[in-house]
Formats: C-alpha cells, structure tokens, sequence
C-alpha cells in the first residue's frame, strides 16, 4: 500500500489534466462555487494532494480549509503546493478519516473527492458517519465521484479509469446514489453533472 500511495502521489494531479479541463465543466469549479466567501470551516477528507482545498483556499480568503490524509507523500506534496503559493488560511493534518478526533459539528463542509468508489463499503460507510459527526446541523457535504458519459469519445477516454481503479469501483459506481446517501443520513440537494464526474451537495438528515 505504501509503494502503490508513493506512486499515485506523483501522478495524482495530471487527472486535473487529462480529465478535469478548464475547457469543460470543471468539478473543481463545481465544489468551489458551493463554498461561500465567508468565515466558514472546510474539512476536506482524504485531500490527497488537497487539488480542491487548496484551490477554496486561494479563492475564499475568509474561509479555513483543513485537509486530512493518511499518506504520507500525498500530504508533503500538499504541503509543499501550499508553501509554494504562499496560502495561509489552509493546513494539512495526518489521520484517519474514520476516526478524526475533531470536535462535534465542528464544521460548515466537508468535501469528500474521488474516494468512495476506491474503498471497501464499510469504510466508505465509516467515513459518511464521521463526516456526518462533523458537519454542524445546517452544513453540508459535498462529495465528488466519476459518472459514466453519454459520449462516445469520453468514454474511450474514461476506459482507463475503469480499468485501474480498484475492485470496490464496478460496484459503487451501479450504486443508486440517492438510496446510498439516504441510507448514510445524508440528502441530495443539488446534482453537478461535470467533466466525466458529478458533484453530489447534500445536507445532514438531523434527527
């Protein structure tokens, strides 16, 4: 696992290349213009190389974005993307998304990108629950997954995706997303169909 994060951390970024274009809908740009310019808290989970949370960063000065990750070299190159842009309201901590031990409700979004499909469904679970532990009462989530084109040409493109993503992807891909998120305590308030994924925005079923 350790050589397989080594690898992917290097090559994290060139899917911002190949698949999320600026020519396109950029899903980047989806979960960012759902982030206000306030004085919000932003978790994102599982930031990897923090591709979204240093872009809220840079662009919603007011608000604090704390990325957290279990990889090691993912994180230093966030750290270094964060050093080298000189952002200063967005940090990066090292733990599990299934157990953060931050406060409750302590946060207005929590952003979970490209994960879910590469996880076990208990731990994508596991990770819905903490995420919901997190958010406060009227905050939301925002979740970001591949999404199968209508086109032909993006899906020959899509082809490798398909075919290097682990073994929990074919199955959380067919997944009834409206039926899994509720099933999570979590409720669909607007769909971002873009660049061969969709932003999933949704807020907390409170009980």
């Amino acid at each position: 696992m350790k050589i397989t994060h080594k690898i992917l951390s290097k090559f994290y970024d060139l899917i911002d290349v190949f698949y999320f274009t600026s020519k396109g809908d950029n899903p980047r740009t989806a979960i960012l213009n759902i982030i206000p310019n306030k004085n919000v808290k932003v978790l994102d989970m599982c930031c990897g190389t923090m591709s979204n949370g240093i872009r809220i960063a840079k662009k919603r000065k007011r608000a604090k974005v704390i990325g957290i990750d279990l990889s090691s070299n993912m994180l230093n190159i966030a750290k270094d993307k964060i050093r080298k842009d000189k952002v200063k309201n967005a940090s990066i901590h090292k733990c599990d998304a299934t157990n953060t031990e931050f406060e409750n409700e302590k946060f207005d979004y929590v952003i979970i990108a490209l994960v879910l499909h590469e996880i076990k469904m208990e731990l994508a679970n596991a990770m819905l629950k903490e995420a919901y532990r997190l958010l406060k009462n009227d905050g939301e989530l925002i979740v970001l997954e591949w999404e199968k084109s209508s086109s032909i040409i993006k899906s020959i493109k899509f082809a490798p995706i398909k075919i290097l993503e682990p073994k929990p992807f074919t199955s959380f891909f067919a997944l009834d997303k409206k039926e899994y998120f509720s099933d999570n305590q979590f409720e669909i308030i607007q769909k971002y169909h873009c660049d061969y994924s969709c932003v999933y925005e949704m807020k907390k079923r409170v009980q």
